[in-house]
């Protein structure tokens, strides 16, 4: 069986998901190959994409050229009809998730891993994914593995339902404007057009959560989805000993280690607003926030408790002993769909806590392994971090890790995707 499995970039979260699974496929004698838009990795059996792009017509190029005039003379509430997707882009705010749109320049099925294999898994191919191209043109089974909304959405990658918060600590509910809900309706009608003729197509989520919203959608509802937790490799993410990870990492305290890590800190989505309302809650003097991730964006004032910046960290080893050196790893999401960071966290032993959103429940099981947080607020979030200090020797980090193997080892992982991937290819 020989397996292609499409990912717009080799590095974010959603690519490691993805390297990951193809590294465990690999290692239980599947065929698997790997195509990256973007290749920055250096991963075994993947490719950047090198075929010819799909061109423009002529008269669409030129009519490029003068886009920006010609839209700057239309309505408000027309514009972002009229060809320029880097126009309304520039229209959304900058505090919201990615959005993408369903086309591109690339045409997948002219390469030739295309070409060789039995089997496609798309994953995160925003950018690169054409719908209308690829679905019209595409004979293969597929598996899509979704990693957020996006595939099924009107070009958001999260829906998300608030803004952050305000001054008084209350969430702002997020306000969609009619155009908006609009332009995102004709999107989600384009994906549905473009699908339409598509029978051989297997849903995948990690979550329930996401598993459930690809369910209801129009795009993706009529295909079978199944859910498939993300799998981790034992041997990076591991228990160490918790003084000589901070030893390693040069982090000299007596204190509690609280854990902050995220790709995209400054998102309202990610919560570390939220996160950081909340340590003004409680009594900083005994805790120190480590943070992983770029904070270049953020205003250090905020940050009112002993903070150690860890910086953004791409080797997976080096963030197991971050996870090691934690007490305790924080999650503040206020959407999220599995994310890997909990995953790792629970399999180096390290207890979470998290708000009840998404598929974080799937993953927290609640005083045991972690605190799941029922409700969105600062208030909420610094009880949970309180309860947890007083019963931190409650904990058995050895059991979290043993238990989190168990559930989430890259052989599991690889196991179930051969099983769906055998079973889909001999589908008439």
């Amino acid at each position: 069986m020989n397996v292609l499995i499409i990912n717009t970039y080799s590095h974010g979260g959603a690519a490691n998901a993805c390297i990951r699974l193809h590294e465990g496929l690999l290692d239980s004698g599947v065929n698997s190959k790997l195509l990256f838009k973007v290749k920055l990795k250096n991963v075994r059996e993947s490719y950047s994409f090198q075929e010819t792009q799909i061109p423009y017509p002529v008269f669409k190029r030129k009519y490029y050229k003068w886009r920006y005039i010609i839209l700057d003379l239309l309505p408000q509430r027309f514009r972002k009809y009229f060809l320029s997707q880097e126009y309304y882009l520039k229209q959304r705010p900058s505090n919201l998730e990615h959005f993408s749109f369903p086309t591109s320049n690339f045409d997948l099925t002219r390469n030739i891993l295309y070409e060789e294999a039995d089997i496609i898994n798309l994953h995160w191919v925003a950018e690169f994914l054409n719908f209308q191209t690829f679905f019209t043109k595409n004979k293969k089974p597929l598996v899509w593995t979704l990693h957020d909304m996006n595939p099924f959405t009107g070009g958001e990658h999260y829906e998300e339902e608030f803004s952050g918060i305000d001054e008084s600590d209350t969430l702002k509910p997020r306000i969609i404007n009619l155009d908006d809900k609009s332009f995102y309706e004709s999107i989600v009608n384009d994906k549905i057009k473009a699908l339409k003729e598509t029978t051989r197509l297997t849903v995948v989520a990690p979550s329930n959560w996401l598993c459930n919203e690809a369910k209801k959608s129009r795009v993706l509802g009529r295909f079978e989805t199944y859910r498939i937790p993300y799998g981790l490799d034992q041997k990076v993410f591991r228990q160490y000993d918790k003084q000589v990870a901070r030893d390693v990492l040069n982090i000299k305290t007596e204190k509690s280690v609280i854990l902050f890590v995220s790709d995209k800190i400054d998102s309202e989505r990610k919560g570390i607003k939220i996160l950081l309302r909340s340590l003004r809650l409680i009594n900083q003097e005994n805790h120190l926030l480590c943070i992983a991730g770029d904070v270049k964006d953020l205003d250090l004032d905020d940050f009112q408790c002993e903070t150690h910046l860890l910086g953004h960290i791409k080797d997976d080893r080096i963030m197991s002993l971050c996870y090691n050196a934690a007490d305790v790893f924080i999650i503040p999401s206020l959407m999220d769909n599995l994310p890997n960071t909990v995953l790792e966290s629970l399999m180096c032993g390290t207890p979470v806590i998290g708000f009840a959103i998404g598929g974080i429940p799937d993953m927290i099981i609640d005083e045991e392994n972690g605190i799941l947080v029922k409700h969105i607020s600062p208030q909420n979030l610094a009880k949970a971090i309180s309860e947890f200090f007083l019963n931190a020797n409650t904990f058995d980090r050895e059991s979290i890790s043993q238990k989190a193997i168990e559930k989430y080892s890259l052989e599991i992982q690889a196991a179930s995707y051969v099983k769906l991937y055998n079973r889909v290819e001999n589908e008439i």
